[in-house]
Order: C-alpha cells, then structure tokens, then sequence
C-alpha cells in the first residue's frame, strides 16, 4: 500500500510541476487540479502509514507533526491562485512522499528481519567461450551469448547460476588460462569447426588455429574435479565430443555442419530449460525442439555423449 501510494505521490507531483510553468489561461479547465486532490493523497497517504505501523507508532507521530507544519491549503482551485500556493502544494506533497519512501524502507527492513534468512545454494558457473577468426566466416556471437544471458536471468532458478565474464577471440593458449580462473561447471563454446573434428581457435594475428580432438580431451581431463557439461556449439564437433566425455559427465557437439540460426535456437532451448531446473538431458531435448520450433531440419545435429555410456 505504502509503495502504491509513492507512485501516486510522484504522479501528483509531476502534474503540479508541469501546470506550474503554464500560464492559468492555457490550462483546460478538466486538466486543472484542485487542491482537494491534494488533500485526498494526503489523507490516503496518512491511512496506509497507520495500516503499516499503528497510531501509536513512532512514524505516524512524525507524520503528524509534519503535516501540522505545513499547513491546510484552502478548499478551492489551488491554480486560480498566485504561484505560491502552487509551490506550497508541491511541498507538501513532497515532502510526504519523502517520509512515506523514508517509512516503506522501515517496512521492509522489518519484514525481511522477521523472515528466516534462506541459504544460497551454490552457484553452477557458466562459461562462454568464443572465437571467430577472421579468416572464417562471421558468426554471431554477441547474438548468442545475449540469449544464453537472457534465458538464465528469466529462469526460475537464475539465482543458481552465474555466468562468467565471456572469454572472446580466444586463442589456444587462454583456454587452460580462462579454466583456471572461471572454476566452470558448463563450458559453453562457440565458432567453427572442420570435417577433420578440429575447433578453430585464434592465433596471434586472429586467423584460424585448429586444435584436434585429443589436445582439448586432455585439456578437460585437468578439469575434470568440476567441470560436469560441455557444450561445442560448431560444426563436425561430435568428434570432439566422443573424446572430451571420456572424463567430463556430459558433452554435447554437432555430427555435421550446423547454421548460425540453429545453433542459436539450440543455445536458447538449452539455457532456457537449465534455468527452469532441468537437468542436462531435458535441457539437450528442448534445445532441439527449439530449433525444430524455429522451421529448420537442423533438430538432428546436436548429440550428447555421456560418461560411461558405449
């Protein structure tokens, strides 16, 4: 109730503030305000400050003071007058919208001190690797990584997620670098990849450098105390996938080349159900239907491999 009243107060006063730089004579007389709407706020206002804290509380006594200071404005249209009164009104309410903002933290403070304090769990890391090289064609990148932040912030269970700083244009030898410091649970990776099962990472100079499926299996066998998913949104790596699961719980890759548009729906489905509370698997599902749901054949690309399994 308090918070509803703020927002009338802040209504009020822009409506005085802007009639106050018109001249009387350009002000519709169904426009104009009469200084019992003031009076009305104002004795709402008082109302939802007993309800919150009672008449014998410490905030309606201050409340009453500070009305008693300012003053009664006349029952009468409050701009067929001078500009005085019309600065008294927007005073008045003011300064009661201050102490109503001032009184609704009090009411917080006092219903989140009176609330058993949850737990946060702990937080599953998201990491989002990247590159383009430009000596490939242009992904989109941003694009992607925008979904995936989007999905997790709107999902029911956001607070059990954390998504680290994106590492972009990455070359090969950030990678144990960006490991290292994220301490990820989902390694998200994004870009291209061969027919041969190569990623293709950066070089110094930004072009095009392949890293072949057992340099990067043996990469997460150093992870593997806290790394539970991978996701290699690029063409052709299913057989990155089939070596990297050896030691990490889930992976996911494309068996063939996979366009832009698709991977992306996939990345949106997949991220939207984690931060709904699913697991991997359901998670893996939806993003396939969600590149089904966006009218492509590409539904059949994504694999995942899991741990243990032939």
């Amino acid at each position: 109730m308090l918070a509803g009243m703020i927002e009338e107060g802040r209504a009020l006063v822009a409506r005085l503030e802007n009639y106050g730089r018109r001249p009387l004579h350009e002000i519709p007389p169904e426009e104009r305000i009469a200084s019992s709407e003031v009076h009305a706020w104002v004795r709402a206002a008082e109302t939802a400050v007993v309800k919150q804290f009672g008449e014998d509380s410490d905030e309606y006594r201050k409340w009453v003071r500070v009305n008693s200071e300012l003053g009664d404005e006349a029952e009468q249209e409050i701009f067929a007058r001078i500009w005085d009164e019309v600065a008294s009104a927007i005073r008045r309410v003011h300064t009661c919208m201050g102490l109503l903002t001032e009184f609704e933290l009090v009411a917080r403070h006092s219903r989140r001190a009176s609330r058993p304090r949850r737990k946060r769990g702990p937080q599953t890391i998201v990491l989002f690797v990247a590159a383009d090289p430009t000596d490939a064609t242009r992904l989109r990148l941003q694009k992607e990584f925008h979904e995936i932040q989007q999905q997790l912030k709107l999902g029911e269970h956001r607070r059990r997620f954390k998504l680290a700083l994106p590492q972009l244009s990455v070359r090969a030898r950030d990678i144990a670098g960006a490991l290292l410091d994220a301490k990820p649970h989902i390694v998200h990776f994004s870009g291209h990849g061969t027919a041969d099962g190569s990623l293709q990472f950066e070089d110094v100079s930004g072009r095009s450098h392949p890293v072949k499926p057992a340099a990067l299996a043996k990469l997460f066998e150093q992870f593997s105390t806290h790394v539970r998913c991978v996701l290699l949104n690029a063409c052709y790596s299913d057989a990155q996938a089939k070596a990297i699961v050896a030691h990490i719980p889930h992976v996911i890759g494309m068996d063939r080349a996979i366009g832009d548009a698709a991977a992306i729906a996939f990345a949106t489905g997949f991220y939207q159900a984690l931060g709904a509370g699913t697991g991997v698997e359901e998670a893996y599902r939806l993003g396939c239907v969600q590149i089904q749901l966006q009218g492509m054949a590409e539904h059949r690309t994504p694999v995942l491999r899991t741990k243990g399994e032939a």
